[in-house]
């Protein structure tokens, strides 16, 4: 398109490329149109699939503090269940050696009290052997002494 005069009439071939321009600045405005909408649509979309991602992020980082927070007070449930029961273990453990203590004790007590029955009855069946012992050998002497004078 070319606005020099090649021969022809110069009025209408200024309107027929002026007419050209018209249709191609018609176009280009039509085809600006149509990419500014693709261009809107796509970022409306964009924004769109941003919000949405950040509400399935938003969602995920609530979901994941909830699990957080269950597991948390789980595990404090769990400590403090755990330090009772050691607690308990503990109370009944103490408990338990104290007896057994005073059980071991009672067992001492009554071990030496048979200890000393058994000294102060083996001591009384020495003494009445002694004694039996000795009346023994004094019949014995008087038999002695009789047999003598007998003999």
């Amino acid at each position: 398109m070319s606005l020099t005069n090649d021969g022809g009439s110069a009025p209408a071939d200024a309107v027929a490329q002026l007419t050209d321009l018209r249709a191609v600045n018609l176009q280009l405005q039509a085809t600006i149109d149509r990419l500014r909408g693709e261009l809107e649509a796509t970022a409306a979309a964009t924004a769109a699939a941003v919000q949405r991602a950040q509400q399935a992020f938003t969602d995920e980082i609530r979901q994941l503090k909830e699990t957080a927070a269950v597991l948390r007070e789980t595990m404090e449930t769990q400590a403090a269940t755990a330090a009772a029961s050691e607690q308990a273990v503990r109370a009944n453990a103490e408990n338990d050696l104290g007896q057994l203590r005073a059980s071991v004790s009672a067992l001492r007590t009554e071990l030496e009290n048979e200890r000393h029955r058994g000294e102060a009855a083996t001591a009384a069946s020495v003494a009445a052997m002694q004694q039996e012992r000795t009346t023994l050998h004094d019949q014995i002497q008087t038999l002695r002494g009789k047999l003598e004078t007998i003999a």
